[in-house]
């Protein structure tokens, strides 16, 4: 066993939100693994990552800190990341957010089905990170996001959306 110094950030990368700006399955699975996470790691800063890219009037941080805070995690160890609207920005914005208080690594939790885009925008952006994947089977309804009602439909995203990040450099 080895002790890490420092001191670490962990990032819930949200996937989305209904259409009344509550966590889908998918976010709530992220966040229920996040806040396991922190609960090991209490020192450690949760920083729910994502703006509102899908035009509720409300960022998916902000719902996403508040389910924190219902679950126990105090707001002085929440650091919302609400500038974000796609996973490299969720990435290189949640680092610079938790270099700026003092973090030298980042667990990042995500979707399982997002989690190999996580993975490979973390490496592009050379991050000292680990991942950690969160499943949930039931999908919910995304607002704005018709590929979302089944798993099926969501994995053939993340492989479209994991090419075009390729070719565009981003991954």
């Amino acid at each position: 066993m080895f002790l890490l110094v420092g001191r670490a950030a962990i990032v819930a990368v949200s996937y989305a939100l209904d259409r009344r700006a509550r966590l889908t399955p998918p976010t709530q699975a992220v966040m229920d693994r996040a806040i396991a996470e922190w609960q090991v790691q209490p020192d450690a800063w949760l920083i729910p990552s994502t703006g509102d890219n899908q035009r509720l009037g409300v960022t998916n941080a902000r719902v996403m800190a508040d389910y924190a805070v219902q679950h126990g995690v105090p707001a002085e160890y929440i650091l919302e990341e609400d500038r974000s609207s796609n996973t490299w920005q969720n990435l290189a914005y949640s680092w610079a957010l938790a270099q700026a208080h003092g973090a030298d690594r980042l667990i990042v939790v995500a979707y399982d089905l997002h989690a190999r885009r996580c993975h490979l925008a973390a490496v592009k952006l050379e991050l000292p990170f680990t991942l950690v994947p969160a499943t949930s089977r039931a999908t919910g309804y995304a607002a704005r996001k018709p590929w979302f009602a089944h798993r099926a439909l969501i994995w053939l995203y993340e492989t479209l959306a994991t090419v075009y990040g390729r070719l565009t450099g981003r991954l």
